[in-house]
């Protein structure tokens, strides 16, 4: 299988996006490996806040919203809009879709 490797890997920090390596088959993990049951090599990963805002950003989206919770739930949510709207809009529009 076809892969590219890039120099100096660095650790997975918020800045840290771009492809370290590239196997057709591999978003979510090894789907041959996965249906012969062998799960710990399902991929459990995800996007940081910071990572996340920055590429709804530089995907043009005009505002962005963001909410991340902690323990025990450790999840990540966000609500983009194409065109700009003022910050108590983009607030309501936050609240309507993230968790209370």
């Amino acid at each position: 299988m076809p892969f590219t490797r890039l120099p100096n890997p660095r650790p997975a920090i918020d800045q840290y996006v771009e492809i370290l390596f590239f196997l057709p088959d591999i978003l979510y993990g090894r789907r041959s490996q996965l249906a012969a049951g062998n799960l710990y090599m399902a991929h459990r990963c995800g996007f940081t806040q910071k990572v996340l805002i920055g590429t709804l950003q530089a995907a043009g989206f005009a505002g962005v919203a963001s909410m991340r919770r902690g323990h025990p739930y450790y999840d990540l949510y966000a609500v983009a809009t194409k065109i700009p709207m003022p910050e108590a809009d983009l607030r309501a529009l936050a609240a309507a879709h993230f968790p209370g």
